[in-house]
């Protein structure tokens, strides 16, 4: 379940939102940070900064989109 949040200070600019995991899909994103955080160098790299790059590589023609379109089928 994704939700979009918006509040009325909010930059009009930015949507919030959010998502519920399960358990263990809350893990695999926290240790999915851990590794890019390690790997990276960037000690303040949040899950809001994965997500954004993997839409951004999504939203491209390539491999990433159609591995994403290969895990939705």
């Amino acid at each position: 379940m994704i939700a979009v949040v918006a509040s009325e200070d909010a930059d009009t600019s930015r949507v919030n939102w959010s998502i519920r995991l399960v358990d263990a899909e809350a893990e695999q994103w926290d240790d999915l940070l851990i590794r890019v955080r390690k790997k990276t160098g960037r000690r303040t790299l949040s899950k809001a900064d994965i997500m954004r790059a993997l839409v951004t590589l999504a939203a491209a023609e390539s491999p990433v989109q159609a591995a994403l379109v290969d895990a939705l089928t």
